[in-house]
């Protein structure tokens, strides 16, 4: 089971832990492509400097990284593995589409 190939096979006998992985895969995805593009994009909508820009990434990491260490040593108590996974990906996933829909720099 230590190869990559042993490792799908791991993931194949559940369905949860194959979605799981499916979701994670998308999300990283998702987080790959806005890191990518990111600078190219808010300087083209929002006219937005590398400075500023920086500034936010950097900000997003820092609120990040705190919600990854916080989150589920608070949230996994009350909600459950399951539950805290779910609010996880929901507000991953607002947090995404906000920025997609964020009228102007501000709101971004």
């Amino acid at each position: 089971e230590a190869n990559p190939m042993g490792a799908v096979n791991v993931l194949m006998r559940d369905r949860v832990t194959l979605l799981a992985a499916a979701c994670v895969l998308l999300i990283w995805t998702a987080l790959n492509g806005i890191q990518t593009n990111f600078f190219s994009y808010v300087e083209l909508v929002y006219g937005w400097g590398r400075e500023k820009s920086s500034i936010l990434l950097a900000a997003a990491g820092v609120v990040i990284s705190a919600s990854q260490g916080i989150g589920p040593k608070t949230l996994s108590p009350r909600l459950g593995t399951a539950g805290t996974v779910k609010v996880g990906m929901a507000l991953i996933g607002f947090g995404y589409i906000g920025m997609a829909v964020a009228p102007n720099g501000s709101l971004f």
